[in-house]
């Protein structure tokens, strides 16, 4: 199954792709498949968590990325996902695919929570990537703001000092504060001015940081502030 799974992946490569991965940190085997066919070929295997596990072990960028769309969400291990996390050799395995997946968990509230302050930087990285689709995606009468007000603090105070990739999800999890919850927007916006002068290395990609008090600004015009996300999984 693996192998018919590589050849359908390997029959789209795409050398541009490739370097696209590689130049944008992915230290993984690499194919060349773009997102949009990785998705594709999923829909032929849906909610196997056995082939997904052995997808992600192969460590393909391509398998491990289509992992995500065929695991079955009601069979998440927790400890799976944590050990992933810390054995990730890259920022875009957990921003891209575990953060994803671990939304699904039962109780992924405190699997955040835990991990926040972590002395392992793939942890902290993959809290805070899970924070961020937890803010967009659930309802905001669900969602401890007490918690969330303490985490914005913790954001404001070590944000400086982080490890590169983990001032830009710090970044976005601010964004996500003030676009998913209006009561908190205009405390963002606030704090944004705190925070703007943080620089973040994108390695001379074209991938650029958003601007969150802009960003804001935009979706307040287009009316959108509070309007949730269907799903983790994109």
């Amino acid at each position: 199954m693996i192998e018919e799974i590589i050849k359908l992946l390997e029959a789209k490569a795409d050398n541009k792709i490739k370097k696209r991965y590689i130049n944008n940190g992915v230290n993984n085997t690499v194919i060349g498949t773009n997102y949009s066919d990785i998705k594709k070929i999923s829909k032929h295997y849906k909610n196997d968590t056995e082939l997904a596990v052995k997808l992600y072990n192969s460590d393909i960028y391509e398998c491990m990325y289509l992992s995500k769309y065929i695991i079955d969400k009601k069979e998440l291990d927790k400890d799976l996902i944590l050990d992933w996390v810390l054995k990730s050799k890259n920022f875009n395995v957990i921003e891209n695919i575990l953060s994803q997946i671990a939304f699904y968990l039962e109780d992924v509230d405190n699997v955040i929570f835990d991990n926040l302050e972590s002395d392992n930087d793939n942890l902290r990285l993959f809290s805070y990537c899970l924070y961020t689709q937890y803010v967009s995606i659930v309802d905001n009468s669900q969602i401890d703001i007490e918690k969330l007000t303490q985490a914005i603090k913790l954001v404001v105070e070590t944000i400086h000092n982080e490890e590169n990739r983990i001032r830009y999800v710090m970044n976005n999890f601010l964004l996500s504060c003030g676009a998913y919850i209006p009561n908190l927007t205009n405390q963002i916006i606030e704090i944004s001015e705190q925070v703007k002068d943080v620089e973040i290395d994108m390695n001379g990609t074209y991938c650029k940081v958003p601007e969150i008090k802009p960003y804001i600004e935009k979706m307040q015009k287009m009316n959108k502030i509070g309007k949730k996300r269907k799903s983790s999984v994109v």
